[in-house]
Formats: C-alpha cells, structure tokens, sequence
C-alpha cells in the first residue's frame, strides 16, 4: 500500500522545519538560560508550534471534527452527550491552538498574522484561522449558520498542510485562464443552439422553436439532464 503524495510532500516539508528547529534549539541552548523567564516562554512556545508531533496533532483534530460534523447529521448522534462533549473539547482545542501560536509571538502578537510587517503583508492563512475560531465562539442565533461556521473547521486542513495550500494558490492563479475557457464554451453552445434551432424547430417546436430554448435543451443535454427525455 503507497502512501498518498500528498501526505509524503507534507511530512518532508515538516521534516524540514523539524530540521530548522533542532539547529535553532542548538544555537540557542547556551543563551536561553541568560534570557528573561517572559522570552524563555516565548521560544517554548515556538518549538512546541513548530513541532511535528503538534502539526499532526492538529490535522488529527481537524479531521475528527469533520467525522463528528458528519455524525450530528443523524438524528441518533445529534444530540448524544458523548458527541456534544466531544464537539466543545474540538472547539476549545482549536482556541487552545490559537493562544499558543500567538504566545509564540509573545513581544508581538499582531506578527503571527502578517508575512512581513515591513510590508504589511498579511498572512491570509493564520488570518482566517483566527476568523474561523472567533466565529465558533460568537454568539450565533440560526442553527443552521452556526453548523455552517463549525464546517469552517474541517476547511482549516488547508491552512495546515502546505501541499493544499499550494493547490488551492495554483487554482486561484488559474482562474484567469479559465474565464476565457468558460468564453470558449459559451460560444460553442451559442453556435450549437444556432444549428439546432435551424435544422430541429419543425421537429421538436417545444424544445427548439427559438435560440433561447435551444440553449436551454443543449445545456440539459450537456449536464445529462434531459437524456432520458
């Protein structure tokens, strides 16, 4: 059985910062013990975010909270206590998460959500971490928007593993691209439905008797919809 890329893509990447980490601790050793206990905190907080071992722990957590999202759709498991309990302990986990990455940035919190403070660049990623983990915990009246902000915490695994993260920055890049693809396949069934109407309006007048109800059919026909008919 082979592992899946993407996980072996990922676990190299975090191989490497486990590699950063350990020369970093290394360097460091001697001096830490000169330092303020406030720093000392700071730099426990930073290995301990940039450990593997936290990094899984957090995709662990992630995924049980899709599992359990998935399971409060039955009715049976909906209102469980075992599962209510276990849905507030993913919450609060994710809460804990954010302190300590923040911790992390001790003398400056507001650097945890930007790339670069010279330049002002913002890491969307940690910024929408932060977003969703504040939406879990405001105060949400409709059920039914409150379930959509705990899905939020199943889209989080992309924030986490870099692999996704580069796909889902590919996709964006390539949207570009695709509206002339779209531009493409409009023209295609415009001329399609210029033809149909032509050659099919005394056979089928219901389906084909102008342009705008041939595009209507062709587009049924395209998705598989109107094949049965």
């Amino acid at each position: 059985m082979t592992t899946p890329r993407i996980v072996v893509d990922d676990a190299q990447k975090w191989d490497e910062d486990e590699s950063d980490e350990s020369s970093f601790e290394e360097q460091d050793e001697e001096d830490e013990e000169d330092l303020p206990s406030y720093l000392r905190f700071e730099r426990l907080c930073q290995r301990l975010t940039m450990s593997l071992q936290f990094r899984s722990t957090i995709v662990l957590i992630i995924l049980t909270a899709g599992v359990v999202f998935g399971m409060q759709t039955y009715p049976e498991f909906a209102k469980h206590q075992g599962v209510i309990i276990l849905d507030r302990a993913i919450t609060y986990s994710f809460a804990v998460e954010l302190g300590l990455r923040l911790l992390s940035h001790l003398r400056a919190p507001w650097k945890y959500f930007f790339v670069d403070t010279s330049q002002f660049q913002v890491d969307g990623w940690n910024c929408f971490d932060a977003f969703v983990v504040a939406l879990l915990f405001a105060d949400i009246g409709a059920a039914s928007v409150f379930r959509l902000v705990r899905l939020l915490r199943l889209v989080r695994l992309v924030s986490v593993l870099p692999t996704l993260q580069a796909l889902v920055a590919a996709t964006l890049q390539s949207f570009g691209a695709i509206r002339f693809v779209l531009l493409l396949l409009v023209i295609v069934l415009y001329v399609a439905a210029v033809i149909a109407n032509l050659l099919f309006k005394e056979v089928d007048p219901l389906r084909y008797r102008n342009l705008h109800s041939a595009v209507i059919t062709l587009f049924g026909t395209t998705g598989g919809g109107s094949w049965r008919e």
